[in-house]
């Protein structure tokens, strides 16, 4: 288990996930047409020797039981050949009216090389993100006149979505009169951008049901009536419920939140400062980092669905000829495995060479991309060991664009933001009548915008409006009503066991239900999105601040899956007590970097890192410090003796610092009979448990699936693994034996009974 890893659990109990697959695969076949030197700077956290990345960004999701995180300088543009960029000039697409009818931590990018920085100054705000200046013209109509011809597909793509018998619609484009489809369903050009936003929509014709490639969007008369037919009060609950997670909370985020209820949608736009209300809106897109990746999957799972492409087909076989890619004792890298995290691959690659911090992706180019497929050597078989790897679903991204024979952008458009009438979606060139909302850190700061490659750009590249990702969510809860509905099929069906997953979706039990579940993040967003099939209840929410470092978007969004599971509430800003400040205070040492030194006064705390200014840290009140310029988290804990030592979270790793003062006592040592009281089997989720067990005077634990760690005891029944965040505390029966635990970390509690 590597320093910074979380315990990632299972999220259901196994499920024959080959069988299922192989039926819906058959099904979708007879339709188709065929030591280490550490360095800290800015947010990043490094090592030199192997580029280990503990870093905040699109993180893995971290999704548990009881609530959870479940992903510099001049961006190199990525130019689509000729053809593409010819294609896309010609397109145009209409403006959608908002609110119209119609889802750990392995970061995303290293610390610069150069320097040793614990903190930067602000970070630099690129109003409008990097794709300013560069939005693109209305592109929908010019798609769906050549879908509905039977002819949408780029070259080496193959056969059209529609197939060569489809009977041609005419596309209505902006000014278009409108007309009536024959299930009696009014089809007419929405009005423009300026147009009143309209809430609560329920459609009653239910236009999922239609085929989106072959329709456009409802017209704004037909939304407004449906809205008329809302249950009332819906959006003012989900606000209610938002803003007690939100109101008052130091990061002063902004939150856009939308519930799928069958079909109702509630939706809301809420801030933690009233103030800062014109922050967001319904035209405002955000970075929806790696909730992306379920987006790749849905692409690769359409190729799958029609025959093209097996997941059990190596990785290597859709790449360049002669890029080598890494094998396991003759055992390959397949497709499954970049859509489950068991390629073995690191989180990012080694010839990713970051300039600005605040933008970790921009240099990256698709030669070092694949270039570093060399530089790796599996440790272990694929298939065998959950490892999150951005690194993988960037080349799988360019796999997909690679073999559709254009550039990313267009594919995803054409064949996955069209069809689901995502109109507003996009990755870098900008639609008209739509803002790039702005990027904050935890602290305020604004946050510049990320530059990824386009053909790597499903790792966590799409940018979208709330009502982009209603109609994404929509289209998952229910398949038969899209005409991807195959793929999303596929791309929901398990696929690996250990954890649980679909095809970049977590696989989350919730009140004996499965949930797909996937969390999102960037170096200024947050998103979270779940899709309850069962329930038909699905939800959305994009956030304009990074929550990577306090637990991400999961509290909040768990209970909007399902209101028995905990909301939380808003870290406000708070007093530190002086016995916390004066236990704090002195010198510690950062594992595996360096020493630093807490000291108070006037009733605050102040950090100083080896050889670097001193800073002053917030307290809120979820009992945490935080450096006020930089995205970080101070976790006090106390020891078994009763000093205090901390865990420093920066970028989703958690480090821990040992006090370096001299007299600070060691922690009793426990008796063998004593520690065997532990011992036992404590399932966490269904399929995943951690077994406890006594060896060599010393207890350790592991979890289902992966590496066992020690455990050093912090307090009566109290246990922890400080290099990985982990803390345990055992709970006892009326007997006095040790029944269950709760599992601490990364800000959240999971309960189990001892077995």
């Amino acid at each position: 288990m590597a320093r910074g890893d979380a315990l990632r659990e299972p999220a259901v109990a196994p499920r024959a996930p080959q069988a299922r697959r192989c039926a819906l695969e058959d099904r979708a076949a007879a339709r188709s047409p065929r030591n280490h030197r550490w360095r800290i700077r800015g947010d990043l956290l490094r090592s030199d020797d192997d580029r280990r990345v503990v870093q905040r960004g699109m993180a893995p999701g971290r999704i548990r039981a009881a609530g959870g995180r479940v992903g510099g300088g001049a961006a190199v543009p990525h130019a689509p050949p000729p053809a593409a960029r010819a294609r896309a000039g010609a397109r145009t697409r209409p403006a959608r009216v908002p609110g119209a009818a119609a889802r750990c931590s392995a970061g995303p990018g290293p610390a610069a090389r150069a320097g040793l920085a614990l903190v930067p100054g602000p970070a630099r705000h690129r109003p409008g993100g990097p794709d300013a200046g560069t939005r693109r013209p209305d592109r929908r109509c010019a798609a769906l006149h050549r879908r509905d011809a039977g002819a949408v597909r780029g070259p080496g793509l193959g056969e059209s979505l529609r197939g060569a018998n489809a009977v041609p619609r005419p596309c209505r484009c902006a000014g278009a009169p409108a007309r009536r489809s024959g299930r009696g369903q009014l089809i007419a050009a929405t009005h423009g951008a300026g147009a009143a936003p309209t809430s609560s929509i329920i459609d009653k014709e239910r236009p999922m049901q239609l085929p989106l490639a072959s329709i456009l969007p409802l017209c704004a008369a037909l939304a407004l009536a449906a809205s008329a037919n809302a249950r009332a009060g819906d959006d003012a609950a989900l606000a209610s419920i938002v803003d007690q997670r939100l109101a008052g909370d130091r990061t002063g985020a902004c939150m856009a939140v939308a519930v799928i209820d069958g079909d109702r949608v509630s939706r809301t736009f809420r801030c933690a400062d009233p103030a800062a209300a014109a922050r967001i809106g319904p035209d405002s897109a955000f970075e929806i980092g790696s909730v992306s990746k379920t987006m790749t999957s849905t692409l690769l799972a359409e190729l799958v669905a029609e025959g093209k492409v097996s997941l059990d087909d190596p990785l290597s076989a859709y790449l360049p000829e002669g890029t080598n890619v890494p094998a396991f004792e003759g055992s390959p890298i397949l497709l499954r495995h970049v859509v489950t995290h068991t390629s073995g691959l690191p989180a990012l690659p080694a010839r990713m060479a970051v300039t600005d911090p605040g933008d970790p992706y921009a240099t990256l180019t698709i030669d070092d991309l694949l270039a570093s497929l060399g530089d790796v050597t599996l440790a272990h078989a694929p298939g065998t060991r959950f490892e999150y790897s951005n690194f993988a679903s960037m080349v799988l991204s360019h796999a997909l664009a690679r073999r559709a024979g254009t550039d990313f952008e267009t594919l995803i458009d054409e064949r996955l933001f069209t069809p689901l009438g995502m109109d507003r979606a996009y990755v870098s060139r900008r639609p008209e009548g739509v803002r790039a909302a702005g990027g904050h850190t935890p602290n305020g700061l604004p946050a510049p915008a990320w530059t990824i490659p386009v053909d790597a750009a499903g790792v966590g590249g799409v940018r979208a409006t709330l009502e982009d990702m209603v109609r994404y969510v929509r289209a998952n809860l229910d398949p038969a009503a899209t005409p991807l509905h195959a793929a999303i099929e596929l791309a929901h069906a398990p696929v690996s066991r250990q954890p649980p997953m679909a095809m970049n979706w977590m696989l989350m039990p919730v009140a004996g239900r499965t949930v797909l579940v996937h969390e999102g993040g960037t170096g200024g967003f947050s998103s979270f999105v779940s899709v309850d099939e069962g329930k038909r209840r699905g939800v959305v929410i994009l956030s304009d601040t990074a929550w990577h470092s306090m637990g991400g978007l999961g509290s909040l969004g768990l209970h909007l899956v399902d209101a028995s599971l905990p909301l939380g509430g808003p870290r406000r800003m708070a007093t530190p007590p002086a016995e916390l400040l004066q236990g704090l205070a002195g010198e510690y040492q950062l594992q595996g970097l360096m020493k630093m030194s807490l000291r108070h006064r006037e009733g605050k705390l102040y950090f100083q890192a080896e050889g670097q200014g001193e800073y002053e840290l917030g307290y809120d009140s979820a009992g945490d410090f935080f450096p006020t310029v930089a995205d970080a988290l101070l976790k006090p804990r106390r020891q078994a003796d009763g000093s205090y030592a901390f865990l420093w979270v920066q970028g989703g790793g958690m480090i821990p610092a040992t006090r370096l003062d001299a007299g600070a006592a060691s922690a009793p040592a426990l008796s063998t009979a004593v520690l065997a009281d532990y011992a036992g089997e404590y399932p966490l989720a269904p399929g995943f448990a951690l077994t406890v067990r006594e060896r060599d005077g010393r207890l350790h634990a592991q979890a289902t699936g992966q590496g066992e760690f020690a455990l050093d005891p912090a307090g009566p029944d109290r246990f922890e693994a400080a290099a990985y965040g982990i803390g345990i505390e055992f709970k006892r029966g009326a007997d006095g034996s040790v029944a269950s635990l709760d599992l601490h970390q990364g800000g959240r509690v999971t309960h189990a009974e001892r077995r």
